[in-house]
């Protein structure tokens, strides 16, 4: 007996359910969509936030060892279309606080103590209305039955990292190495 002759054929599901099929279609496609933009966006964000955080250390690092940041945090932990997004700060020198806050000048004085602030930023300062870069486009995009994808308010990243200025002081005694060691540094 062949199928074509079988009494238990599949029916064919009533012409009324198609319409129903095809919007539950569309809706589930512009919900991948919309889950696809998402993952875009926030993978590349995060990855860059790594990349300020690695480069906020390297920039501070550097300034600690008298050389100037600016001109090579781009180049060397960005992407060429992503350098035109960055921008590093020039640098701040300031006196090393023990409890993390306020220096106390006290401590300051003996200790001498300097630290260099450094801070990385990645993205764009005005919101992605106005760029043309990928993946920041995609936040522009308007999926069908979906809400805006709210993710355009995020839009930039920063880190900043502090170092020791004083690395060029070495311990040439035991007293350089120990002159330290009673008061705690929390930054």
């Amino acid at each position: 007996m062949r199928f074509s002759e079988s009494k238990t054929r599949p029916a064919a599901p009533p012409a009324r359910l198609g319409g129903q099929i095809l919007a539950e279609a569309c809706i589930g496609l512009s919900l991948l969509t919309l889950v696809m933009i998402c993952v875009a966006y926030s993978t590349y964000m995060a990855n860059n936030r790594i990349r300020t955080i690695m480069a906020a250390r390297d920039a501070a690092w550097l300034q600690a060892h008298g050389q100037d940041p600016s001109s090579l945090i781009a180049t060397q932990f960005f992407y060429d279309q992503d350098q035109s997004l960055v921008q590093a700060s020039a640098g701040e020198q300031k006196s090393l606080s023990p409890l993390g806050g306020e220096s106390i000048p006290v401590i300051s004085a003996v200790l001498g103590a300097t630290e260099w602030t450094n801070k990385v930023s990645f993205g764009l300062s005005q919101g992605v209305s106005s760029s043309k870069q990928y993946p920041f486009i995609l936040m522009k995009t308007q999926a069908p039955f979906m809400p805006a994808s709210a993710l355009g308010a995020f839009s930039s990243t920063s880190s900043s990292c502090a170092w020791p200025g004083d690395l060029d002081k070495t311990w040439n005694s035991w007293g350089d190495a120990l002159g330290g060691v009673g008061v705690p540094y929390v930054h």
